[in-house]
């Protein structure tokens, strides 16, 4: 392997690409097993935040079909994985949410559900919460900060206190995904 040439992307071919630098640092990146499918069902959300790297918003149609949904099912099925991770701008709203679920539920031992908690909090979605609890589901909602202190992952020396509250309000709780802040 000491002997292969790492793959160079042709946009990379400038001495300042990702890929050049890679080389020069006698470093490859090189794929380990893969464990989580993640799934974006769409950019439909209840909010239109600037800063969103989806783009995602009311206005937006780009959401999962069932078509499609069955054919990542179908792979998936060939492809075991650990966990099947459902995200989206809000992926509450996207019609075929229970549809979706339920399908990508049935392929991992584990499902994490990236829930928009105000499109949650706009009502009419008992059902697709008992569906989530039911399944055993968890959701990811990375919250806002509480008393305006935010806390980097750098900063932490360990688990947040059992008891802790936790933030609330009518905001994206998705927006800090990866971000590292608490």
């Amino acid at each position: 392997m000491a002997d292969e040439k790492p793959y160079v992307h042709e946009r990379d071919s400038e001495a300042t690409g990702f890929s050049r630098t890679l080389v020069r640092q006698g470093l490859q990146l090189t794929r380990g097993d893969t464990q989580i499918l993640q799934v974006n069902v769409g950019l439909l959300c209840n909010q239109t935040c600037g800063h969103c790297h989806l783009n995602a918003g009311p206005g937006k149609t780009e959401v999962m079909t069932r078509q499609t949904a069955d054919q990542i099912a179908d792979w998936a099925g060939r492809v075991p994985f650990e966990t099947i991770d459902i995200t989206g701008g809000a992926p509450e709203m996207n019609l075929d949410i229970v549809y979706l679920v339920e399908t990508f539920a049935a392929l991992a031992p584990k499902l994490t559900f990236r829930s928009n908690l105000s499109a949650l909090n706009s009502g009419g979605w008992e059902y697709l919460m008992d569906l989530l609890k039911g399944l055993k589901a968890i959701i990811v909602a990375l919250g806002l900060p509480l008393g305006r202190n935010r806390v980097h992952v750098t900063d932490m020396t360990g688990r947040s206190a059992r008891g802790n509250p936790i933030a609330t309000t009518d905001h994206c709780y998705t927006c800090t995904a990866g971000a590292g802040f608490t």
